[in-house]
């Protein structure tokens, strides 16, 4: 991340075989940084837009479904943090 963007959210999706015990290759961040969060500020009132805030959420939960997945996988957490 470049100097002066600061995190405002971040969603981590975990997963792996034993629990508790995350695999690296399986283990996602989607980060919400302060020039996204003034972006959508500055829609706010538009209803037609579709904020940045909505579509990190979206790939996070997203991808926490597909590592839901018994075939591959025992476990997956998603987690999510505002700064």
């Amino acid at each position: 991340m470049s100097e002066g963007v600061r995190l405002k959210a971040a969603w981590e999706v975990r997963a792996g075989l034993i629990p508790s015990q995350p695999m690296p290759e399986y283990t996602k961040q989607f980060f919400y940084t302060s020039g996204d969060y003034d972006e959508d500020g500055k829609h706010a009132k538009d209803a037609a837009y579709h904020p940045i805030f909505m579509k990190k959420m979206a790939e996070a939960s997203s991808y926490h479904l597909q590592m839901s997945n018994p075939q591959m996988l025992n476990w997956a957490e998603l987690s999510f943090i505002w700064y």
